[in-house]
């Protein structure tokens, strides 16, 4: 519960960041890019939570009778949720021009790092055939980036 706590708090820390110490001026562009951003981090944590359906828990650790998933969009990225929730933090900085949420936003993306980490030691224990998985999909957290 500790993981999703903690990333709970500094996703919402990024966004109230974002709010509070978004620049007078931010241009166009840079709130386009920005809320790009966003959106699809929001289309790629949903993608990843509906495919995951029935494995679909906060908690790192896999579920009683999960199954390990390797379709959808879990066929070019091992955490999309994950990978979801950077980009959307990313989006929030990018579209205020906060650069205290960009700080906080480095804290997010470590965190789900590890998160990541160690939830694959235990898809590990569980799914022998996960080494072959992570060897075929070799981006963490967003396709063709991490």
């Amino acid at each position: 519960m500790p993981w999703v706590v903690a990333q709970l708090a500094l996703l919402g820390a990024v966004l109230v960041a974002a709010v509070v110490g978004a620049a007078d001026a931010v241009p166009w562009w840079q709130r386009l890019t920005g809320g790009s951003i966003a959106v699809a981090g929001i289309a790629m944590a949903m993608m990843g939570a509906r495919t995951l359906g029935r494995n679909l828990t906060p908690l790192p650790e896999p579920t009683r009778f999960n199954r390990l998933v390797d379709t959808g969009i879990y066929a070019r990225v091992r955490h999309p949720i994950y990978g979801g929730l950077v980009l959307i933090g990313l989006g929030a900085s990018v579209t205020t021009g906060s650069v205290a949420a960009l700080v906080v936003w480095i804290g997010l993306v470590a965190l789900l790092i590890a998160k990541a980490r160690h939830e694959e030691e235990l898809l590990l224990a569980r799914h022998p055939e996960y080494t072959d998985y992570r060897r075929r999909v070799r981006r963490t957290l967003i396709p063709g980036v991490l």
